[in-house]
């Protein structure tokens, strides 16, 4: 031992530390040897698992969405005039009065405005033509009077179901494009004479806003295909890919054969001559999800691999030689300069540059670091703007969530007033809903006085009862508290609540309550009626949503956007710390309270989030 150290003693440094790391040069060149061969393997392997795990993420995504549907088009058949018509169509009796058509069509009229991310179009068409009733949210024109073969669908069963709408869709409804999917349902007798059918056509984008954001690799993409149709979905600018738009018809063909053969209702996964392909069934029947990934972009390419190593060895070489060209302390010495100067970047004094000398390498690390300082406070002011701008959108957002069937329903009712001459009780239902808006509007503020608040709400409630007769309102509000501010339309949602869940359908004259009070430096807002209450289940869901993080819809099967549109305007304003509370008792009814700061207001002109 002490020989060879005797014997590696004698050379010089240069060639001390090219001895020392040839066996690393060595083991450096069969690692990566090994790691090529087994790690393009893993890699393959462990892509192929990432795209059917997003596969079969999107594929229960998707799922969830068309049965969130279904559940939400289902209500409308089980409406009692839907179904009165229905029974009178089953008796041979006329199917609606005039009255009950212009309330069901009211209905649809307002499901499909509610539901026109989901939806396309809503249809109802009796074979004796005294119903022809067609509404869409696209820019597909209905045709008047189509002329239906009833009889075509005396297959279909009496109950809401799927359609694939290229095959029996019923053509003549628009001149436009039909949606791909529809729920389908016949009306009849059930003796196979079909009396006539009720459509609601499904919108493209509940697929596209699943699958265009398939992104394994840069040419990757995922679609819709139908079994007996070839594929929904190929265009590029749908699926921000080429892939599909070139696929030949051979290998669409090879696609469908080899998912035909293997009959599984399972994920499927398989490759063609130039494609790694995978395909999950959806519960919709003959149609499933398909992901296309070009092979060329899964596996890598042998001869590259060659080329990079001879490029290691090279410059493994050139280091070699630099470290025999080099005395040691020609490059130790500016490195210990650098990494002296990078201890440096933790303190709080950031904005010296970096001064860098000595080989190339070692000024453009320099170089490179006073770029990437550069880089981090950019990047820090651009988050910080980000983030600004990020909570003036999402305030924006949510004010623009107000329903705005209110001021049709109202101008309806003036409308009908005028028409039965009760002049004064339309002059004053104008005043208010001009009161209503004009606080409603506020120039633009975020933020009112509780007076104009409690007023805007008072409006409201007094044009309610208006029109429906059946409820009172007390409203409470100190003197104290009157030009203390608040964020603006925070409790008319919550009114709203109350008329149509608590009231309304349980009680002929039900109270509801508004009242304000402090508690120290805080301000308690209280909506409270004396109507049904709410159910165990809706109120799971109204807790689950509000424990949601601030502007988080991505659970659309909770349903209760507007109590949570509240809570995150008060928390994107005020902070997590203040937020809506909800306390109910079947049938005694439901109190919710917000609870906001406390704030006296000035001149009026609080600068708001929204500018």
């Amino acid at each position: 031992m002490k020989q060879t150290y005797s014997r590696f003693s004698r050379f010089s440094l240069r060639t001390s530390l090219t001895l020392l790391l040839l066996p690393f040069l060595a083991l450096i060149l069969v690692s990566c040897s090994l790691f090529y061969y087994s790690g393009t393997k893993k890699y393959s392997e462990l892509l192929q698992k990432n795209i059917e795990t997003l596969v079969q993420q999107t594929k229960n995504s998707l799922d969830g969405s068309l049965h969130n549907i279904y559940e939400r088009s289902l209500s409308l058949t089980t409406d009692y005039r839907f179904y009165s018509m229905n029974q009178n169509l089953i008796h041979g009796e006329d199917p609606l009065t005039p009255a009950e058509y212009l309330q069901l069509s009211n209905g649809f009229s307002d499901f499909l405005l509610q539901n026109q991310l989901y939806l396309d179009s809503i249809g109802l068409y009796l074979s004796d033509n005294s119903i022809h009733y067609y509404n869409s949210v696209s820019e597909a024109n209905k045709v008047l009077y189509p002329d239906f073969h009833f009889s075509d669908y005396s297959s279909f069963g009496q109950s809401l179901g799927w359609m694939f709408t290229a095959d029996q869709y019923p053509y003549p409804i628009t001149t436009g494009r039909a949606p791909d999917f529809c729920l389908f349902q016949t009306l009849g007798s059930g003796d196979g004479k079909v009396n006539g059918f009720f459509i609601i056509g499904l919108n493209d984008q509940v697929f596209l806003e699943h699958i265009r954001n398939f992104k394994v690799t840069p040419n990757s993409c995922l679609t819709i295909l139908r079994k007996d149709s070839g594929l929904l979905f190929s265009d590029e600018e749908d699926l921000g890919s080429p892939t599909l738009a070139a696929l030949p018809d051979t290998e669409i063909n090879e696609i469908k054969e080899k998912i035909s053969d293997r009959s599984s209702d399972s994920l499927t996964a398989f490759m063609t001559s130039s494609n790694y392909v995978v395909y999950n069934p959806l519960l919709l029947e003959g149609t499933g999800l398909l992901a296309v990934v070009p092979l060329d972009e899964m596996f890598t390419d042998y001869r590259d691999f060659s080329t990079l190593l001879l490029i290691l060895a090279l410059g493994a070489v050139s280091i070699f030689i630099a470290l025999y060209l080099f005395m040691p302390k020609v490059f130790s010495h500016p490195v210990v300069s650098l990494v002296e100067q990078m201890k440096k970047i933790t303190s709080a004094d950031t904005k010296l540059p970096i001064k860098a000398y000595g080989s190339r390498e070692i000024v453009y690390i320099g170089e490179e670091i006073n770029a990437m300082l550069n880089r981090i406070r950019a990047l820090t002011l651009s988050m910080e703007k980000e983030m600004k701008a990020k909570q003036v959108t999402q305030l924006q957002f949510l004010f623009a969530q107000i329903n705005p069937h209110f001021l049709y329903n109202t101008l309806d009712c003036i409308r009908e007033l005028c028409h039965a001459r009760e002049n004064e009780k339309a002059e004053e239902m104008l005043d208010q809903l001009a009161v209503f808006y004009r606080i409603g509007v506020s120039k633009g503020r975020s933020f009112i006085t509780l007076k104009d608040e409690l007023l805007h709400s008072s409006m409201y409630l007094a044009i309610l009862k208006t029109r429906f007769e059946d409820f009172q309102f007390e409203i409470s509000l100190p003197e104290e508290l009157e030009n203390c501010l608040t964020l603006r339309m925070i409790l008319q949602p919550l009114i709203e609540n109350a008329v149509y869940h608590g009231i309304r359908p349980c009680r002929l004259d039900g109270t509801i309550r508004l009242n304000v009070k402090r508690d120290g430096n805080v301000i308690h807002l209280t909506v409270k009626d004396n109507g049904c209450g709410i159910s165990e289940d809706v109120l799971e869901k109204i807790e689950r949503s509000l424990e949601a993080p601030i502007c988080d819809y991505s659970d659309a099967s909770l349903g209760v956007y507007g109590i949570k549109n509240i809570q995150d305007r008060i928390q994107l304003a005020y902070g997590t710390d203040y937020r809506l509370s909800v306390e109910t008792e079947p049938d005694c009814g439901t109190s919710v309270t917000i609870t906001i700061p406390y704030e006296e207001g000035r001149d009026n002109d609080k600068n708001t989030i929204c500018g």
